[in-house]
């Protein structure tokens, strides 16, 4: 995203102002990467005037952190159309409503996690027996799958199967709750690649009428993604399967028109976790005179800047005008 006139290099000056407004506003002037993620915000908070469709990709390790609230935030309050995601953003938020992650140290001995009953991912850990919970949990779910193909109806999708995931959670931080109850579609690539594979293979040994639908679901994205005749936007945090996905569901709209991506890839290994605008407008995952904003960084350290300065400030200044009004009335 090229700004049209020169900017003067200038930091925020902490003797006026140590506000999260006044450090958002001195990010575009402070140069790196800074500067991206001020052009981010602006893009943001343009396409929320605009009130374009917004989708949101993510990779599971979001879900891992404490960046799992602030989803669950955006889907609480309509500010995305639609999320992609890998299986372990669909089974870490489910896992955390049946329990508790911890924070360690990204140094912890994995063979003393392995006696004490952990998994480590990064400096947060997880019980292993909250996995054996979330089979358990998923049971009724895959019974209703069974029942739909018995009955002769078509088969469920992964974005249905997690929707009951979703109505089966009751927890206010969950996303995936907020996402069924709003009718937000979650769609998940990768669905098999984790826990909730192992499940599936588990439960299929016993009960052979399983079956999930993963083209219909492809479908029903790219459907719902190329039927946008204005504007529309996408926020990508992470790479992989999940940035893929949704990218390239815009393909036959010739692309998004917005795009904003936080990573720490690299272009020059030829990944498409890594891959820049021009490589996303040569594969019509972005419009050709679309906006685009890549800022490199760790999405936790990001991300909440980037919320809090946009879609959080909108939520917040409508809230205070709703109470301005209704004092006055």
């Amino acid at each position: 995203m090229q700004r049209r006139s020169p900017t003067p290099i200038r930091g925020i000056d902490f003797e006026r102002s140590n506000s999260l407004e006044a450090i958002a506003q001195s990010l575009i002037s402070t140069g790196f990467q800074a500067s991206n993620l001020g052009c981010a915000i602006e893009l943001v908070n343009e396409l929320i005037a605009d009130r374009a469709p917004l989708y949101l990709s993510f990779t599971g390790n979001i879900v891992s952190s404490g960046l799992r609230e602030v989803v669950t935030f955006l889907v609480k309050h309509r500010y995305v159309t639609g999320i992609v995601t890998t299986a372990s953003g669909i089974e870490e938020d489910a896992i955390k409503s049946l329990g508790s992650f911890e924070l360690d140290r990204f140094d912890t001995a994995g063979g003393d996690l392995l006696e004490r009953g952990r998994y480590r991912i990064g400096n947060i850990l997880v019980p292993r027996s909250l996995y054996a919970t979330f089979e358990g949990f998923l049971q009724p779910m895959f019974a209703r799958a069974c029942a739909r193909r018995v009955s002769g109806l078509p088969p469920m999708t992964p974005s249905e199967l997690i929707a009951e995931i979703g109505h089966g959670l009751e927890d206010e931080a969950s996303f995936l709750c907020w996402a069924a109850r709003n009718e937000v579609p979650v769609y998940c690539p990768g669905f098999t690649d984790g826990a909730i594979g192992d499940s599936l293979v588990t439960y299929l040994r016993h009960n052979s009428s399983l079956w999930i639908d993963v083209v219909r679901d492809h479908r029903e994205l790219v459907d719902e993604v190329n039927h946008h005749q204005s504007r529309i936007g996408a926020i990508v945090l992470g790479g992989g399967i999940s940035k893929h996905y949704l990218l390239n569901a815009s393909f036959f709209r010739g692309g998004f028109d917005a795009i904003v991506r936080i990573s720490t890839a690299i272009e020059h290994d030829g990944s498409d976790s890594g891959g820049n605008a021009e490589e996303a407008i040569s594969w019509m995952k972005l419009r050709t005179k679309g906006s685009y904003v890549s800022v490199f960084g760790e999405a936790t350290l990001v991300f909440p800047l980037l919320v809090g300065t946009t879609f959080a400030a909108h939520f917040h200044t409508r809230a205070v005008a709703g109470e301005n009004e209704r004092k006055g009335a």
